[in-house]
């Protein structure tokens, strides 16, 4: 089970259903050959160590820490996946977003959300500009 975004588990807006849905995880998770990948932001660590099974899972083995990606990664996931569809990325675009991205805390989030509102924008024109960008978004803090 692939777990995207865990910390939403510890919004206010899931306090309702959080314990029975831990509790299902957890005895999910207890199965043999049952395996959990979950991405958590490193600010709602606290919240998950704080809970006895989930800490006690994570104390059993297997959390593996993964850093923010570098520039170089930032750019490969705003080209790459313009490029397998056909479309262009102007490379001024591509570096404003990645000085912007590379800054700002849930970056990624941040990224997929500018890239879309980009696209929204210039579909039509076949390449992805930092005009486009300026227009719909006017900068990853705008979102």
């Amino acid at each position: 089970m692939i777990l995207d975004q865990f910390e939403e588990v510890f919004t206010p807006g899931a306090e309702a259903h959080r314990d029975a849905f831990i509790a299902l995880l957890l005895r999910a998770a207890a199965e043999p050959g049952f395996r959990v990948i979950a991405t958590l932001r490193a600010d709602f660590q606290p919240q998950v160590i704080a809970h006895p099974g989930l800490c006690a899972v994570l104390n059993g083995g297997g959390t593996y820490y993964v850093g923010a990606p570098g520039p170089l990664a930032l750019a490969r996931m705003i080209e790459g996946p313009a490029q397998a569809v056909g479309l262009a990325v102007e490379p001024a675009l591509t570096e404003q977003l990645v000085a912007e991205a590379d800054r700002e805390p849930g970056g990624l989030a941040l990224l997929a959300a500018a890239l879309q509102d980009t696209w929204l924008a210039g579909k039509d024109a076949g390449t992805l500009r930092l005009d486009h960008y300026a227009r719909a978004v006017g900068g990853i803090k705008g979102l």
